[in-house]
């Protein structure tokens, strides 16, 4: 993935797919013990009063008895520094500060990591257009899904199911998914998956973050048309409170905007430790397919590994409403512009 464009993962994971290839390595792409030891997902009933008291039923890949893919390990080495918590010398009680962490963020409307007000509706779901030289591309929908229990903590699940339009169909097909789980109480994010099918080869990435070993781990496994799997894998130290590229995008509907604020936030992708700064620009009314908005306009700017990386013009469009949903997204490339709009929006 471009490091120029990885905050638009969640917004616009469009790839091309090659339905044969695909089918003929699924369980292959899939089969990832590790990263399925490492995040153990339950349903939490709905008539449930503790969550204590649920059956913990761990989510398992389908068997497989292919041969295991060749694998390039990269290690990239970072300090980070050591999270502590607060407690009462009389006390083995942890006492939650209300001091919102880390200092590098905006603390306005936090009671120490907690929102005032939670952004995310249960089973809410954002249709969104994706457009290449003013023809629709496809559509992409995300879903938060209702509350699950990862690793034992009560958890937010996000999902996106992108798909082509029928035109551009034609050039190349896309029917994909990603997912992607933060923690409720500290809103860190455990994980990332994608199932991204391309032309001439298909990828499977999945991304866990251990927050007890404060390390990063992704697994980007490739197979091109007519060569041997390939698997690359990325271990490094992340930084407290780090998001990953899909929780970003959620992340940011958590702070409070106003013109001429820098938002700042962690990202961790691939063995690089990322500020992503986001300037509020301006308010604008903006027209959208699922309505008209009073936003704020934003630019996000990135710095990876403390050197600033210029992205080129990118601007984004933040609902002013308690939601602080993304209604549009502009961004130049190397020929033409990519403009994402909000489409549809339930409930």
């Amino acid at each position: 993935m471009n490091r120029k464009h990885f905050y638009l993962a969640p917004l616009f994971f469009f790839v091309c797919q090659c339905a044969s290839l695909y089918n003929e390595y699924d369980e292959k792409l899939l089969e990832n013990k590790e990263f399925n030891e490492s995040l153990k997902v339950e349903e939490i009933p709905a008539e449930a009063t503790s969550v204590a008291s649920q059956k913990v039923s761990e989510s398992t890949l389908p068997p497989t008895t292919t041969k295991p893919t060749p694998s390039t390990t990269v290690k990239v080495k970072s300090k980070a520094p050591v999270v502590t918590q607060k407690k009462n010398p009389e006390s083995k009680t942890t006492i939650k500060s209300t001091v919102h962490e880390p200092s590098v963020e905006d603390g306005e409307g936090f009671v120490g990591r907690r929102p005032l007000v939670d952004p995310f509706v249960e089973n809410e779901e954002l249709t969104y257009a994706v457009s290449y030289f003013a023809v629709e591309a496809g559509r992409f929908t995300m879903k938060t899904h209702p509350f699950v229990q990862v690793n034992g903590k009560k958890s937010y699940r996000f999902t996106l199911h992108a798909r082509s339009s029928s035109v551009f169909s034609l050039f190349y097909a896309v029917d994909d998914m990603a997912e992607s789980f933060l923690d409720y109480d500290e809103l860190i994010p455990y994980s990332y998956s994608i199932k991204a099918k391309e032309s001439k080869q298909v990828r499977d990435v999945k991304s866990f973050f251990n927050w007890k070993t404060m390390q990063g781990k992704t697994w980007d496994k490739k197979i091109k048309k007519g060569k041997d799997p390939e698997e690359k894998v990325y271990e490094w130290e992340i930084l407290p409170y780090s998001q990953n590229v899909f929780t970003a995008a959620y992340y940011m509907r958590c702070f409070q905007y106003s013109v001429g604020k820098n938002l700042s936030i962690r990202v961790g992708h691939e063995g690089k430790n990322i500020m992503m700064t986001a300037k509020v620009l301006r308010e604008e009314k903006l027209k959208t397919g699922a309505g008209t908005f009073d936003t704020y306009v934003i630019k996000p700017e990135f710095e990876i590994d403390g050197v600033f990386k210029p992205v080129g013009d990118i601007f984004m469009w933040i609902t002013k409403d308690q939601y602080h949903r993304i209604a549009r997204i502009e961004s130049k490339i190397k020929i033409g512009k990519v403009v994402i709009n909000l489409q549809q929006m339930a409930p």
